[in-house]
């Protein structure tokens, strides 16, 4: 991360002012949450992409403190404006410029869920890290399989997988806990 931050420096203050959205002055932070917007949807990435490019822009071309500036505290409300933007105005013009129906942009909503999970799961461990991902896999698969089926899914997706997962971590620690017993 230090040889970003010599190379490329603007890049890592728009990556920390996207990891300021959770109050984290960190490059990795943003790097997630960037993955985590694109993974959900492509739009609401493009939308938090040149947000925080406005945002962090601004700041500097109206002389705002450069060490606040560096730091990304004026790229987060940027990013959540974008992604928010691109969540309740309806993305007509490209979805006839892409030829899909808006329907399909719109799809992109569900994700909040998988979102959630990150968030409930995320740790500083590597087996958070796998929690994590287990917990985003199954909130997206509970999503399209209730979208199947024409379901509401509100945070239902959200509530399962998180209810699912804390049961099979609990499983698994009383197994390792009756094993190192038994020993």
């Amino acid at each position: 991360m230090e040889l970003l931050a010599r190379k490329l420096p603007f890049f890592n203050t728009l990556l920390k002012g996207v990891g300021q959205i959770m109050l984290q002055e960190n490059v990795l932070t943003g790097l997630l949450f960037f993955l985590g917007i694109f993974y959900g949807s492509n739009l609401m990435g493009l939308g938090a992409v040149l947000a925080v490019l406005a945002g962090t822009l601004t700041a500097k071309v109206f002389g705002y403190d450069k060490e606040e500036t560096e730091q990304g505290l004026y790229g987060f409300s940027a990013v959540l404006v974008g992604v928010a933007l691109m969540l309740f105005f309806k993305p007509i013009i490209l979805s006839t410029f892409f030829s899909a129906p808006t329907e399909a942009f719109e799809m992109d909503l569900f994700s909040y869920n998988a979102v959630l999970c990150a968030i409930v799961f995320a740790g500083d461990k590597l087996k958070d890290g796998s929690w994590t991902s287990v917990a985003v896999i199954l909130s997206v698969f509970i999503t399209f399989l209730m979208d199947k089926f024409n379901l509401i899914q509100l945070t239902f997706p959200f509530v399962a997988a998180t209810c699912i997962i804390l049961a099979v971590k609990n499983l698994n620690i009383k197994q390792r806990l009756e094993h190192t017993i038994t020993d």
